[in-house]
């Protein structure tokens, strides 16, 4: 595995506080740190929430969120910001878990990124997990109206799908579309491939639905935004339909 050194990337107070983290001194940390602004980088663009992370720092991870580090402000270059890192390590929950032990919010909002459980669907079922054992929010809503549930059906993600209904979200809130979660669900078993075992996946989500009283097919969108006009709710007409 390749190596990060403290002295390559900071110097003067920084090289300290990297220091402490390489030797995961969680106190010498937090005693390095008063007073200094943790966001800064040192060169080739590494600051230290990053560098924690490159290193699997988990306990310097937890430090410097609990010393008010941002992880959505921490961007390196052709990476992306630290927070959504913790999302492209599919298999590995212990850096999103080390940022939650640190105080970062379950439900935690960044302009232009998606909600947190939506994030954690990228992830995968068990980010998905994780956050909902820390308190997120399931039916939280995007400015679009989509939740982690209806981005789950098209991220084609069946597994995560199953679960969340299962963990009680609501198949039926809308986007400004008019699009449901029940409805996209519909539509991927309507359009994938019968051989394509994700389909099959959804299949089972569907008949569960059924079993469990759910009319199908569902309402679709032109349906729906009829609905919701009734109600004096905001809709969005897609480009190309009248209604």
């Amino acid at each position: 595995m390749q190596q990060y050194r403290a002295e390559d990337f900071f110097q003067d107070d920084y090289l300290k506080i990297a220091k402490a983290i390489e030797s995961e001194d969680t106190l010498r940390l937090k005693k390095l740190a008063e007073g200094q602004d943790l966001s800064l980088k040192g060169k080739k663009d590494m600051d230290l929430l990053w560098f924690a992370i490159f290193n699997k720092k988990f306990d310097a991870i937890t430090a410097l969120i609990e010393l008010g580090v941002n992880p959505d402000e921490q961007i390196a270059q052709g990476l992306g910001s630290a927070l959504e890192a913790t999302f492209m390590k599919h298999d590995d929950t212990r850096f999103l878990k080390a940022m939650l032990d640190g105080g970062l919010s379950p439900n935690h909002i960044y302009p232009r990124r998606k909600l947190m459980l939506q994030r954690g669907v990228f992830g995968g079922l068990d980010h998905v997990k994780l956050l909902l054992s820390h308190g997120a929010r399931i039916n939280d809503q995007d400015s679009m109206g989509g939740t982690a549930l209806y981005e789950s059906t098209t991220s084609v993600k069946p597994a995560i799908t199953a679960y969340l209904i299962e963990q009680g979200a609501d198949i039926h809130l809308a986007t400004v579309n008019g699009v449901t979660p029940i409805w996209s669900i519909y539509q991927a078993i309507e359009e994938m491939n019968p051989n394509n075992p994700l389909r099959e996946q959804f299949v089972q989500v569907r008949d569960q639905l059924i079993d469990k009283g759910i009319a199908w097919p569902p309402l679709s969108p032109v349906e729906v935004r009829e609905q919701m006009r009734e109600r004096g709710e905001k809709v969005v007409i897609p480009k190309g339909q009248s209604r």
